[in-house]
C-alpha cells in the first residue's frame, strides 16, 4: 500500500539481509536499532513545521506538489504504525 505511491521502485529488505550485506563488505555491525518511532516523530514534526510556515498563501502549483508528497507520508506513517515499515539505524566499522 505505501509503496504504491512512491515515486521510484522501493526494495524493502530485512535487518538480517542488511547485516549480511555489511558483513560481506567487511563491516562489523556494532548497532542495528529500530529507530522507527523517532523517525515517525521527526517526519510529523517536519510536516507541522512546513504547514505552520506556508499558511494559506501558497501557490496552487506548489500546493498540488505538497499534497502529493503529504499523501506519500501519510501512507509511510500508517505503514510504520502498522509495523509494516521500519526505519533502522546501522552503525558499523570497517574490518580489514
Amino acid at each position: 500500500a505505501w509503496m504504491d505511491v512512491e515515486p521510484e521502485t522501493r526494495f524493502p529488505t530485512t535487518v538480517d539481509d542488511v547485516r549480511k550485506i555489511l558483513v560481506q563488505n567487511k563491516m562489523v555491525v556494532r548497532t542495528a536499532s529500530d529507530d522507527s518511532a523517532n523517525y515517525r516523530a521527526m517526519a510529523i514534526a517536519g510536516w507541522l513545521h512546513l504547514l505552520s510556515r506556508i499558511g494559506s498563501g501558497i501557490d496552487p502549483v506548489l500546493a498540488d506538489a505538497v499534497v502529493v508528497e503529504a499523501e506519500r507520508w501519510v501512507r509511510r506513517i500508517a505503514a510504520i504504525d502498522a509495523g509494516a515499515l521500519h526505519y533502522y539505524r546501522f552503525v558499523g566499522v570497517k574490518n580489514g
